[in-house]
């Protein structure tokens, strides 16, 4: 129950509160079962959205997130989410985006179709330059969650940087639309 709670503030929004409410109920489920693999994964990708989105920038915020996701691997080395956060450390955290997609590829391996990983490649390979392998790891991540507003949003922002112009006018009007 913690942790389907602590997800919901991790999908509500970036929000630095959100963001913390999620660190603090997350941290009650591995109080709870310290070997729940899952939780620590997702705390540590918390901590790296801390991080990304200027609510901390402290070298104590990205050891917070390395440690947990550290453990995450520790306790389960085949999650797909603890790869997944990890890849989510090196691109929020190092900027080191050849781990951070070697490390969603990993995921990738483990959990196919993972629509999250696919919008964490999608973001690193914008980021990259690499726009058209952007747009269809992005259309993916979409096709696999097409009602995520944020994510149908990146994908038309993504869209536009490739000059797919009348592409990215219906995927933001179905973002508006949503």
């Amino acid at each position: 129950d913690h942790y389907l709670r602590a997800v919901s503030y991790l999908e509500r929004s970036g929000l630095q509160t959100d963001q913390e409410n999620a660190i603090r109920i997350f941290a009650r489920a591995v109080e709870l079962d310290p070997q729940f693999a899952a939780a620590y994964a997702k705390i540590g990708y918390a901590h790296s959205n801390m991080y990304w989105f200027f609510y901390d920038r402290t070298d104590a915020r990205i050891e917070l997130c390395r440690k947990a996701v550290e453990r995450a691997l520790e306790l389960n080395p085949s999650l797909s989410a603890a790869h997944e956060a990890m890849a989510w450390y090196f691109y929020h955290a190092k900027l080191d985006y050849a781990n951070a997609l070697k490390e969603f590829s990993v995921a990738l391996t483990l959990q196919p179709n993972n629509t999250e990983v696919y919008f964490g490649m999608g973001a690193v390979y914008r980021r990259q330059g690499r726009i058209h392998e952007g747009v269809e790891a992005f259309r993916k991540a979409v096709a696999g969650n097409p009602r995520a507003p944020d994510l149908v949003r990146q994908f038309g922002e993504t869209l536009m940087l490739a000059r797919e112009y009348e592409e990215a006018d219906r995927v933001f009007t179905r973002t508006i639309d949503m």
